[in-house]
């Protein structure tokens, strides 16, 4: 079974789909985020001269540095905070898991290669300390 992901005008290839950073302020368990990063998934598994960066493996650069290119791109352009501790596990845990292939390959060549996924338990409507 294949799935489907243009659905309210997402498309793939559009272009600088993955300029864009998102955040979700009360991430839940993560679901919106797992669409968004399957989305860019997808998106950055497009060969597209939009992704000078990422050269695919076979043409000068082993797969391991073009998945740790993806990674680095979905790691910086996704953001998670929920007040609930657990609801933050569990976005982490869902991300985790949606991207544990492209890590274990690069972690298999760069071990000390961090899985740096930038989801917070704080609650986002908390007035800042004036203090700090």
């Amino acid at each position: 079974m294949e799935f489907i992901l243009d659905t309210a005008g997402y498309i793939a290839e559009a272009n600088g789909l993955c300029n864009e950073t998102l955040i979700d302020p009360a991430c839940g368990s993560g679901a919106f985020l797992s669409v968004a990063a399957t989305r860019l998934l997808a998106h950055l598994s497009k060969p597209m001269s939009r992704h000078p960066e990422i050269v695919a493996s076979g043409r000068g650069q082993p797969e391991w540095e073009s998945e740790k290119q993806v990674l680095d791109i979905i790691l910086s352009r996704i953001h998670a905070v929920d007040v609930h501790p657990f609801a933050a596990f569990l976005t982490t845990l869902n991300l985790t898991f949606l991207l544990l292939p492209k890590y274990a390959i690069v972690r298999e060549h760069n071990p000390t290669y961090p899985l740096g996924i930038q989801v917070f338990s704080v609650d986002s409507l908390e007035k800042p300390d004036d203090k700090a």
